[in-house]
């Protein structure tokens, strides 16, 4: 959820802000915030989860990542809509496009592997995360799968086997998005790479 739901505000953030180079500082608070240690952000956000009764919630562990993850794509996306040139913009909007149109139709075809490589590293950055996920929850049904490993080494007797494969199971998912769009994430980080 938090992934797609980055994406969905990272993608028209982006281009903003690559489109309109006043927005510097603001693009600059939204980094800082990303850079912001997850202890400073603990208690408000518990303060802020326990009022709206989203604690032991997995809506509620998806907006916290969505905090988290929003800035980064935001960030990662910017610098993919900078090499896309303007002058595609301005001919789409010459021949009558509208906004929305531009950008499904113009710029996200150009810019889907940057858009590929920023959904894998919010994907990983998500799936990693473990510090939030442990403080916001307690229960069965909202603990991710990082949280629960942990709670297989608590207590007297550890299973070491059982650790090794809740481990194992816990890498498939990313392994299996890193190879479906390998292809992808690779032109994505070579995108800028070679001019000309």
């Amino acid at each position: 959820m938090a992934t797609i739901a980055a994406l969905v505000v990272g993608v028209p953030a982006g281009w903003a802000a690559s489109r309109n180079p006043q927005l510097g500082w603001t693009l600059g608070g939204v980094i800082g915030t990303y850079m912001l240690p997850p202890v400073a952000l603990s208690v408000p956000l518990y303060l802020i989860l326990a009022k709206f009764g989203l604690l032991n919630n997995v809506f509620g562990l998806a907006l916290v990542y969505l905090s988290i993850l929003a800035p980064f794509v935001t960030w990662l996306l910017k610098a993919g809509f900078d090499p896309i040139p303007r002058d595609l913009e301005d001919a789409a909007s010459i021949d009558g496009a509208r906004l929305d149109q531009m950008l499904r139709i113009v710029i996200l075809p150009l810019a889907l592997p940057v858009i590929a490589t920023a959904l894998i590293f919010a994907f990983l950055l998500a799936w990693d995360e473990f510090f939030y996920a442990l403080l916001f929850t307690s229960n069965q049904n909202a603990k991710t799968l990082t949280v629960a490993i942990a709670d297989l080494a608590g207590g007297r007797v550890s299973d070491y086997g059982l650790i090794a494969t809740a481990g194992v199971i816990a890498a498939l998912p990313p392994v299996a998005v890193g190879i479906l769009m390998q292809r992808a994430l690779i032109s994505g980080l070579t995108n800028g790479g070679v001019k000309g």
